[in-house]
Formats: C-alpha cells, structure tokens, sequence
C-alpha cells in the first residue's frame, strides 16, 4: 500500500505560541514514521519487481560447538552431510580467536591462520584441495616474519626463508617440484655469509663454506 502524503505540520500555536516541547517531539516521531514507512514501500517494490531469485539456505549444513564450563564458545566448525565445509573455528578460554581453518567437502581448501594468546597471528598458510599450496608463513609473538616457504601441490617450490628474531635474514634456499634447485645461503645472526650451495634437482653441485 502506497503511504500517505505526510500532512504539513503547523509550527505555531493556535494562540500564537510556539510548540511546546511535547508536542515538536511528536511532530518528530511523526515524521520518522512517515519516512520508515516509504522506505519500507520501496524496498516492497524493488522485491516485487526484481527477476532475481532469492538466495536460499544450505540446510544441509550443520553447524558443530563447543563451549567451555563458563559457557564460552571454544570451538566452531560447519559440516555438510558429515563432512568439515566451512571455517573451522578454535578459542582460548579467554574468548581469544587462535586457529582458522576452511574446508570444502571434507578437504582442508583455502587459509589457515594461527594466533598467540595476545592476538598476533603468529602462523598463515593457504592449502588447496587437501594439499599445501601458496606460502606458509610463520611470525613470532613481537609479529616479526621467522619462516616463509613457497608450497605448490604439497611440495616446495620457490623460495624458503628464514629470519632471526630481529628481522635479519639467516637462510635462503630455492625448490622446485619439492627438490632443492639453484643455490642455499647461510648467514650469521651478525649478518655474514657462512656458506653457499648449489643444487642441480636435488643435487649438490658445489660447495663454499666461509667459516673462519
């Protein structure tokens, strides 16, 4: 039903004084309601003319909790007929997020993320269809970079790289369809080179150590 025209409020008294504050509260509210009341109209309309089908609920997913002895939520994941299909949830007892997963049709797919009880994301990695498959990378509690490795098909492949505490690079190496390819560097928590391999497929071809 189309609402009606809103009528014109008069802002003065019959006698000449000016409205009371009851009464421009209640003009107020009128006019709020008249306003909800179109946009309620035209949010009608647009459903009712729109060709697109409404979206409809999976009810073939389950959803799986558990809480803890003061009733907090610790665990969440989503099944659909039996198998993990969703995000997979963990908190601490202090209500702090610290793992998620995501599955689909029972098969690890997508990010998987860790956190430390004060909340920095200690670990971040991607799978695909069951197998790691992207960058899996590892944080310490200060969010400084530590490890990170390059995954294709549940091998290694590209660079994998490891940090000290401060942030200075220790260790890079390179692999291709899970065989170390190209070189391998070490270097000292003061910065300094200490070796330097390379690798043919998974091969040692030559060798130079730098330790004094």
């Amino acid at each position: 039903m189309t609402p009606q025209e809103r009528p014109q409020w008069e802002t003065d008294h019959p006698h000449g004084n000016k409205l009371t504050r009851t009464e421009e509260q209640k003009a107020h509210d009128k006019e709020l309601f008249f306003q909800l009341a179109k946009r309620v109209y035209d949010l009608e309309t647009q459903i009712c003319n729109s060709t697109d089908p409404l979206p409809e609920r999976d009810l073939s997913i389950k959803v799986e909790e558990r809480v803890n002895n003061a009733g907090n939520v610790i665990y969440r994941a989503y099944r659909k007929e039996g198998k993990l299909h969703g995000t997979k949830e963990r908190w601490n007892d202090a209500g702090h997020l610290v793992l998620r997963f995501h599955y689909e049709n029972g098969k690890q797919h997508g990010t998987f993320e860790w956190w430390n009880d004060a909340g920095v994301r200690t670990r971040l990695g991607q799978w695909e269809n069951d197998q790691k498959h992207g960058i899996d990378e590892w944080r310490n509690d200060e969010n400084v970079v530590t490890h990170l490795t390059h995954w294709k098909n549940d091998q290694e492949h590209g660079t994998a790289e490891r940090w000290n505490d401060s942030g200075v690079r220790i260790f890079l190496a390179h692999w291709e369809n899970g065989r170390q390819h190209g070189t391998e560097e070490s270097w000292n928590y003061a910065g300094a080179l200490t070796y330097l391999i390379h690798f043919e497929h998974g091969t040692v071809v030559s060798l130079q150590s730098f330790l004094n």
